[in-house]
C-alpha cells in the first residue's frame, strides 16, 4: 500500500488527519517548480479528444489547486477543455471553495496538476470545510 496503512484503516485515518490537521511545510525550491516555462504552449502536452461530441481536446481529471489570501489553499478535480494553445475552459461548481474564491476575489492563479501522486489525488477528491 502507498500508504503503508491496512485497507480497513484507511478511512479511520483520513478521518483522523482531516480532524487534527497541521500547518503544510512551505519550501521555496519544490521539484514541481524545476522547469517553469514563460511562455504557455498547451499543443506541447498530450490532451486527449475523449468523446464524439466533445467540444475538444480535455484533461479529463486534473487536480486544480487554488489559492485565497484569507481561506488558504483549496484542491479539487476539473476537467478542462483546451480552447487554444494557452487557454482552458472549466466548470466551476457554485457554492463549492473554487467558486468561493473566485467570487470573493475576481480573479485566481490556478493550476491544473496532472499525474499526480496517490496522497494529492486522494487530498483532491476530499471535501472538508472552507477555512
Amino acid at each position: 500500500s502507498y500508504f503503508n496503512v491496512d485497507p480497513t484503516d484507511i478511512i479511520p485515518m483520513l478521518s483522523k488527519a482531516i480532524l487534527e490537521s497541521s500547518e503544510p511545510e512551505v519550501i521555496s525550491n519544490a521539484p514541481c517548480q524545476e522547469v517553469i516555462e514563460p511562455i504557455v504552449d498547451l499543443d506541447k502536452l498530450p490532451i486527449l479528444f475523449h468523446c464524439e461530441k466533445d467540444g475538444g481536446n480535455y484533461i479529463s481529471s486534473a487536480v486544480v489547486v487554488t489559492r485565497d489570501p484569507e481561506y488558504g489553499q483549496n484542491l479539487d478535480f476539473h476537467r478542462a477543455m483546451q480552447f487554444s494553445n494557452d487557454k482552458f475552459a472549466t466548470r466551476i461548481v457554485r457554492g463549492r471553495n473554487f467558486h468561493t474564491f473566485l467570487e470573493k476575489n475576481g480573479e485566481l492563479d490556478v493550476a491544473f496538476c496532472i499525474g499526480n501522486t496517490p496522497n494529492i489525488l486522494i487530498a483532491g477528491a476530499t471535501s472538508v470545510e472552507i477555512g
